[in-house]
């Protein structure tokens, strides 16, 4: 599910009372060889100094399973590499957290180095009902009508119903100054 990572980690760090880096590692990796695995034990260290919570969005963008790429000329071998060596220095007072909507791509022995997984499903038609209902309440009536998306995550959902009720307000001021 899209942003179920996300939430988890904020959670996670307000509940442990620590600050929070959230990395997206689609934007990350350079197109500099070297590059990225720099940065990236940048990032570590800042979460070591921090003792927070580092969250890596995007995971596989990084840790893609080595020798499976014809086209890998070794710089991803490199990165999981650099990785691994990361995670396995990384401090016991800080709490590493990655996503990824797909497992599969992840290294084998990356995802050995991670103590506990979760997997998020989406949620069903009645429970995204329920959470429609709860989202919608608070308005005046003539703004609680919606048509109702399906098959996305909870974040989706707010986000879809934030806008359409914002475009619905705009709409209506609109018409008053008319």
């Amino acid at each position: 599910c899209p942003s179920s990572g996300k939430a988890t980690a904020k959670a996670s760090a307000k509940a442990l009372g620590k600050n929070i880096l959230i990395l997206n590692l689609t934007n990350f990796v350079s197109a500099k060889i070297g590059d990225t695995g720099k940065n990236l034990k940048a990032v570590f260290d800042k979460a070591e100094r921090e003792k927070a919570v580092l969250f890596l969005d995007e995971f596989d963008q990084v840790a893609k399973m080595r020798g499976n790429d014809d086209k890998d000329v070794g710089e991803m071998r490199r990165l999981v590499n650099t990785l691994i060596q990361l995670i396995d220095y990384f401090p016991k007072e800080a709490l590493l957290i990655a996503a990824t909507n797909h497992p599969e791509l992840i290294d084998v022995a990356l995802m050995r180095r991670f103590q506990l997984r979760l997997k998020y499903e989406m949620p069903s038609k009645e429970q995204l009902d329920i959470y429609y209902n709860t989202l919608l309440k608070d308005f005046p009536e003539r703004l609680q009508e919606l048509k109702r998306k399906y098959e996305i995550s909870y974040a989706e959902a707010q986000d879809y119903t934030k806008k359409k009720k914002k475009r619905m307000i705009i709409e209506e001021l609109e018409n008053q100054k008319k």
